[in-house]
């Protein structure tokens, strides 16, 4: 008896288009051809299609109900494609700089930069305030159980370590000075290449904490990441960031990850994305978590680990909206998938707090935007080899609009 249904949708950025039902009274252990028919869909250049198929109860069973889903998967699948011709934007756009800051100024908002550390002061639009500090470089995050145990340890070498502290990943990160990275502005270059553009060229450097007298009987380079930025602004607010990061010095055999950390006010505390989801998946733990479109908020992201650490990362995302109540926020869209996660404490809390009574709200809102991740690995054993994130030159681009 055959207890299956199949099911089929064409989605296209998340949002179903195209549904129908099939049959499948296929024999367990042969396989079979089945037709789906669905019509090629005309979609925008910009956007994904996927077709959907899902496995479901037909009865209720004394282990499930009817419609239990059994398995699924996604394949992305041709479509016709229409571009959309970008409505040019007759708003200009001006930059104003001092010994301090660089000010980009448009007719809806006000962003300061700060030289010394290539962050923004001040991201202003439509006269409220959408971020408190930041993008700031991280490679840190808190770390998981599995980071701090020593299992695996055995793969690892001795070097880089502090004595006494074992040989966690952790561990090696805080003893190159590389938890809490310091940023400082090598170079700088502001353009006003049209009326409605501004692009500032930076090299920043962000630079390990180690006081030097902890290596005074040897000779021993910093570490450090540097950042070759290219700040593109536009006339109605969005920025770009086309960024190249490059390695310098001692490293670790594994980084946490590579990313941008904002610090966002606490009202936006909404978010929406189209990713894999709901639930929390990382490069090694997200094959069971549908690529679709999806909303949460920082409280319903937390998720209450007995040792905190860092949690509610999302994989494969291709853009996120985070918001207040008032729908004011932040879209941020990268050139390849990117991984997301959103906080109500701060990374400095998780990683020192070994109880979750530990954990006090943070003031502002964390949204960690990362480039790559490293796995969360197994019991006893260390993550594979192709989910660890290398300390080797990585280019991406990132879009920010405000809205």
């Amino acid at each position: 008896m055959n207890q299956l249904g199949g099911i089929w949708q064409i989605k296209v950025d998340g949002e179903p288009s195209q549904r129908g039902f099939f049959d499948c009274d296929i024999p367990a252990g042969e396989s079979g051809e089945i037709t789906i028919d669905y019509r090629k869909p005309r979609i925008d250049s910009k956007t994904e299609c996927l077709l959907e198929v899902s496995f479901v109860l037909k009865d209720d069973l004394n282990w499930a109900p009817k419609g239990h889903e059994v398995a699924w998967e996604q394949f992305p699948v041709p479509a016709d494609f229409y571009f959309v011709q970008d409505i040019e934007n007759e708003n200009q756009i001006k930059a104003v700089e001092d010994d301090r800051f660089i000010r980009i100024e448009g007719v809806d908002f006000s962003y300061s930069i700060d030289k010394n550390t290539g962050q923004f002061v001040t991201l202003e639009y439509n006269n409220s305030e959408y971020l408190e500090s930041g993008p700031e470089f991280k490679i840190w995050r808190a770390p998981l159980a599995n980071d701090i145990d020593e299992w695996g340890a055995n793969m690892y070498a001795r070097s880089n370590q502090t004595p006494g502290l074992g040989r966690s990943i952790d561990n090696k990160i805080r003893t190159l000075g590389m938890r809490n990275l310091v940023p400082e502005v090598e170079e700088l270059e502001l353009i006003q290449v049209h009326d409605d553009e501004v692009t500032l060229k930076m090299d920043v450097f962000a630079n390990s904490t180690l006081d030097p007298a902890r290596r005074k009987d040897q000779w021993f380079m910093y570490s450090a990441f540097e950042q070759k930025q290219i700040w593109k602004f536009k006339a109605d607010g969005t920025i770009e960031l086309e960024q190249e990061i490059i390695p310098h010095g001692p490293m670790p055999d594994v980084l946490p990850k590579v990313g941008l950390q904002f610090q966002l006010p606490k009202s936006f505390n909404h978010v929406q994305w189209y990713g894999r989801g709901p639930f929390e998946n990382y490069p090694d733990r997200k094959t069971g978590a549908k690529v679709g479109l999806y909303q949460s908020t920082a409280d319903s992201m937390y998720v209450p680990y007995i040792i905190p650490q860092d949690y509610g990362n999302r994989s494969d995302v291709r853009w996120l909206k985070v918001q207040n109540e008032n729908e004011q926020g932040l879209l941020i869209q990268g050139d390849q998938l990117l991984n997301f996660s959103l906080h109500k404490y701060a990374t400095n809390n998780l990683s020192r707090a070994m109880y979750t009574y530990q954990l006090e709200e943070a003031p502002n809102t964390i949204l960690n935007v990362d480039y790559e991740v490293s796995g969360v690995g197994g019991t006893a054993i260390r993550q594979l080899q192709k989910y660890r994130v290398r300390p080797d030159v990585k280019k991406y681009t990132l879009m920010i609009k405000p809205f």
